[in-house]
């Protein structure tokens, strides 16, 4: 697999989001990453052509997650 690359997308005053990116991870599933304006939670969506999930995260919690997700990483490519 490839990196994959987010397209972030400007956010209006009136839209859902604080600051919203996309990227397709592969040939059938498209990811999104959103800060919320209202309700105050980072909102990750994975979707493919039948079915989306969606998770909220508090900040610390989104936080948490980037470092576990960072962690993993290097330990694929023998960092950790």
């Amino acid at each position: 697999m490839s990196g994959i690359a987010f397209k972030s997308t400007p956010c209006g005053r009136n839209s859902f989001y604080r600051r919203h990116a996309s990227a397709v991870v592969d040939a059938d599933h498209h990811m999104t990453i959103g800060a919320t304006r209202h309700g105050d939670s980072v909102q990750v969506c994975l979707s493919d052509n039948m079915m989306q999930s969606y998770m909220n995260f508090t900040a610390e919690q989104a936080r948490a997650v980037a470092a576990e997700l960072m962690a993993c990483a290097d330990a694929l490519q023998g960092r950790a």
